[in-house]
């Protein structure tokens, strides 16, 4: 009886996931998918091969001269710039989707799709392994309809989640029924398993901390055993950490992707961003808003921390009288989630980043809502604790029942409106040849958002309109700041508030890494100077271009409520205010999920 409810929660989750999934199924190419199209087609600014595109900038390789060149990286970009992630798996499957079945958007997102369902199947056999059937179902229900699978559903890069927790999860089943009795052949599969999870990408690091978490609190005891049956997802970890290390893969030079070299500080953010991450699967605390307030206001991370501790005590309250092989498993599959969370914490938070953790995190929080609907309804309870669980019930059903599915399916709203917002706004830029005889200059006065930065010219190229001048864009400034033309090639730019702002301008550059008065910046078509700097901030730029900003292959632009459109040039001594678009931009796709906070000017602390 007990198969046959989670197989029918287990038809029921994925169908209801695929409803509300669906508009993120069909939300096209978004962001670095146009990126790696562009690797595919063999027309990225660097070579990458079809294992290597997560790769987007490497400065080791050379990579930052060429990609600003071409205009894919801003002129502010870090000369040290390295966003690279080791994910051959999921790169092979994206060269897979592109050369070998020729998917378009829609195939690659059903692609997708299938690593989803394939997943939810594997987390429904694994809760099934001594759970109790109310628990299992009410588990299975949960993980099919999370808000963290949101993001890797609608965003075709972000599959390599997907990839990494299936294999990481069927290596953990594999692992238990090695350990557990079932031969050596299950052993060996684990190790198998272990190293495709971490074939997929970094994630497989979240996945193995289950497996450390069924050794340490779940295996069978004799440390003899334990140490093997570390061995069988150690080894694999400690090559893939050998050859990425070997490689050079790993984040520097950003903010929103940080790293060790920040020293002390990369630890206070570490652990603040983990306990947001934490907050956010247990709580549905948006993570990418609870880190910053948490940041910069101590009653917050006090709320968080008290939060965390509270949802502690509800999980041992409730399998304080299980059987002890029970407990101990779910006990295993709590601490592997929380230990999950801790490998993404170089990244901004984000739920699409928990997808690892809710494998066992959706199994604690069934927990805890059994218990406590069964306590609220226990007549031989005295009334006040009747009335604590109804409480804890009403909360926890009012988050992951009730909200968590809405938030889910607005997460996919918002990715299929992210999407269409780029078509229309990028699609007006007038990036086809002005017919002057030479290449145009296309010149961006100010992006309001990171799409803007790095996507338009690739968001043009996939709809078949041919991109054939450089794009440049000329600063991440807030409203209000204004372009003055000072000579007959030469624009320049007051920033009072500082000029390279927000996470759009903070993930090609660290908010710490300064510029210094008189630096230069050249490319082949445009020179900035750094006239004048404030604590390393650039608040005076000077932008000489190679040719008159009459010329008619001179391209300006700036970004209105229509689009990105043409702007004539000013007169000598004239200026141009930089338009006040990001609220509107914002408010098209705000209400539909939090993933725009991390991409509002100001998200992240100066000096983050």
């Amino acid at each position: 009886m007990s198969k046959r409810a989670v197989s029918v929660a287990l038809v029921a989750g994925i169908a209801l996931g695929l409803l509300i999934h669906a508009p993120g199924i069909g939300a096209g190419y978004v962001g670095d998918d146009h990126l790696q199209n562009a690797m595919l087609d063999g027309t990225y600014p660097v070579r990458r091969a079809i294992w290597d595109l997560y790769a987007f900038v490497d400065a080791p390789r050379g990579d930052v001269p060429a990609l600003r060149e071409a205009g894919t990286m801003p002129w502010w970009t870090h000369p040290d710039l390295e966003l690279t992630a080791f994910r051959p798996l999921s790169s092979l499957l994206l060269a897979f989707d592109h050369h070998v079945l020729g998917l378009g958007a829609l195939g690659k997102h059903l692609h997708s799709v299938a690593w989803w369902a394939a997943l939810v199947v594997a987390q429904a056999a694994l809760v099934r392994r001594r759970m109790p059937t109310p628990v299992a179902v009410v588990a299975v229900l949960l993980f099919a309809l999370d808000p963290a699978h949101a993001s890797p559903m609608a965003w075709i890069a972000n599959r390599t989640a997907l990839v990494s927790a299936l294999f990481g999860t069927l290596a953990l089943l594999a692992q238990a029924r090695w350990r557990e009795g079932g031969g050596r052949r299950w052993g060996w599969g684990a190790v198998a398993l272990w190293a495709l999870a971490l074939a997929g990408g970094e994630y497989g690091f979240c996945m193995v901390a289950y497996g450390l978490a069924y050794e340490l609190i779940a295996a069978p005891r004799g440390w003899a055993r334990r140490a093997l049956g570390v061995a069988a997802f150690a080894g694999p970890t400690l090559v893939y950490a050998a050859v990425r290390g070997a490689i050079g893969y790993g984040a520097h030079g950003s903010s929103v992707y940080v790293d060790t070299s920040l020293g002390g500080g990369f630890y206070k953010l570490a652990l603040i961003r983990w306990l947001a991450l934490l907050g956010d699967e247990s709580w549905l605390m948006a993570s990418e808003a609870s880190s910053w307030a948490a940041m910069v206001h101590l009653p917050s991370l006090v709320f968080l921390l008290v939060a965390l501790v509270g949802f502690g005590a509800l999980f041992r309250n409730a399998v304080r009288e299980w059987p002890d092989d029970s407990r101990r498993l779910a006990t295993a599959l709590l601490a592997g989630a929380a230990l999950a969370a801790m490998p993404t914490v170089s990244a901004f938070p984000s739920t699409r980043l928990l997808v690892p953790a809710s494998v066992g995190g959706s199994v604690a929080i069934s927990i805890v809502l059994v218990h406590a609907a069964r306590a609220a309804r226990d007549r031989a309870r005295r009334w006040p604790a009747r009335l604590a669980q109804g409480a804890a019930l009403l909360t926890v059903a009012g988050l992951h029942v009730a909200i968590g599915p809405l938030a889910t399916y607005l997460r996919g709203r918002l990715w299929a409106d992210v999407h269409a917002l780029g078509d229309t706004l990028y699609l007006a830029a007038p990036v086809a040849d002005a017919g002057a005889g030479r290449a145009p200059n296309l010149v961006l006065l100010s992006a309001p958002d990171p799409m803007t930065v790095l996507y338009p010219p690739y968001v043009n190229r996939q709809a078949g309109r041919a991109v054939s001048g450089r794009w440049r864009v000329l600063c991440a400034c807030t409203p209000g700041q204004t372009f003055v033309r000072t000579g007959p090639d030469t624009l320049e730019v007051l920033g009072d508030s500082g000029f390279i702002v927000g996470t759009h301008a903070w993930l090609l550059r660290a908010a710490d890494a300064g510029f210094r008065t008189g630096e230069r910046i050249t490319t082949s078509t445009m020179e900035v100077e750094i006239v004048e700097q404030q604590g390393g901030r650039a608040r005076r730029v000077r932008y000489r271009f190679d040719r008159s900003l009459d010329d008619p292959s001179l391209v300006l632009m700036v970004f209105t409520d229509a689009g990105i459109e043409r702007l004539a040039a000013p007169p000598i001594g004239g200026h141009v205010p930089v338009p006040d678009v990001f609220s509107k931009l914002h408010a098209a796709t705000a209400p539909w999920a939090q993933e725009g906070a991390s991409f509002r000017p100001g998200a992240v602390p100066q000096g983050q």
